[in-house]
């Protein structure tokens, strides 16, 4: 198992695998879906919000789905490489523009700043975080890598609902 870390042969892969796997997580994708409607309704204080966070919940659902079936486009045509540079450039941007509009309680554009965040990560990262690490790590790597995308879920889930009640503002 140590052989795909420590062999010369398979430790810049398995590492580069690992990071991408760890990343793939951490952009928050999970804590969107899971935390959606909870995201929001804690927005929504004034009830000023267009639609109800239940509408909204039901809105980013199907983003997701739709952006599931329109990734094949781009994984077939743009390069793994590109894919993830200008994935996380776009990510980044939604986090952004997420974080900017709802400190401003412009809640429409936040929840379409989400939008364009799962967009942005269902048609990039998304696939493509599985698919590198299955091409370029050998099986024993892979499991490792799938050991910490594992543990990155369970560790941020364990943890999300305690920075919803933070003093951060969702």
């Amino acid at each position: 198992m140590l052989q795909c870390v420590i062999d010369p042969r398979y430790r810049s892969a398995t590492w580069v695998a690992l990071i991408i796997i760890i990343f793939h997580e951490l952009s928050g994708i999970n804590a969107v879906l899971a935390y959606s409607h909870t995201m929001l309704q804690k927005m929504d204080v004034d009830g000023k919000a267009f639609i109800t966070p239940k509408q909204g919940t039901y809105l980013i659902g199907l983003t997701n789905y739709f952006g599931s079936l329109i990734a094949i486009y781009p994984v077939k045509t743009f390069t793994r490489r590109n894919l993830l540079i200008v994935g996380h450039i776009f990510i980044a941007l939604a986090h952004f523009l997420v974080g900017m509009f709802a400190e401003y309680n412009l809640h429409t554009l936040a929840l379409v700043s989400i939008l364009f965040f799962i967009i942005s990560f269902s048609t990039t990262d998304g696939p493509i975080g599985f698919m590198y690490a299955t091409e370029v790590v050998v099986d024993s790597a892979l499991g490792l890598c799938y050991f910490a995308l594992i543990g990155s879920i369970l560790v941020l889930q364990l943890t999300t609902n305690f920075m919803m009640d933070s003093w951060l503002k969702p």
